[in-house]
């Protein structure tokens, strides 16, 4: 997040919202987030979503402390039990797979079933996403602007970069650049 201060310090926000902050919850953060928002974190508007208990310590950094602080400003702390973004197959596998409670699917369709694809090596991951990219695209009608890669590891790491130019050309990477502006079609 610092390299992100040039660019904001400048012009802070007006209001500041954190998705799964649990991913960024460390005292260092959460001073560059007092620096890029008007009026500080202590003064100012901002909201933090996050899971504290379920997902802390599983991608990002999260320190108590850092935590405690943030409880110290005295949010509003409601708790959300209505899980407006993701379908029934999406939730009824995160909580076989984590244990955890994320809520009741407002999705008033199904989504598409949940897939795993277990692979032998690096080069069998890059085959059967291919694969997968392709299917979605050319026999579903799912156009690539409206899916997402995820990975744990940076782009130059990831079996992604590792597709055929076909594919490569067509997926943007999300970084602080680019995550605040509109791609045109």
């Amino acid at each position: 997040l610092r390299n992100l201060l040039p660019t904001f310090i400048k012009d802070p926000f007006d209001v500041l919202i954190v998705d799964e902050g649990q991913d960024l919850m460390t005292i260092e953060n959460l001073d560059i987030f007092g620096q890029i928002l008007k009026n500080d974190l202590d003064k100012g508007r901002w909201r933090f979503f996050m899971d504290e208990n379920k997902q802390a310590n599983v991608v990002g950094t999260f320190e108590k402390i850092a935590l405690d602080h943030l409880k110290s400003l005295k949010p509003a702390r409601p708790i959300l039990k209505r899980n407006c973004r993701n379908t029934r197959q999406i939730i009824s596998q995160a909580e076989k797979y984590t244990g955890a409670s994320i809520g009741k699917t407002l999705a008033k369709n199904d989504g598409i079933k949940v897939k795993y694809s277990l692979t032998i090596d690096r080069e069998d991951e890059k085959n059967k996403l291919m694969e997968y990219i392709e299917k979605c695209c050319f026999e579903d009608k799912i156009s690539l602007s409206d899916m997402v890669i995820l990975s744990p590891l940076k782009y130059s790491d990831s079996v992604v970069s590792t597709l055929s130019d076909k594919w490569k050309k067509r997926i943007r990477p999300i970084s602080s650049i680019n995550a605040m502006v509109k791609e045109e079609d």
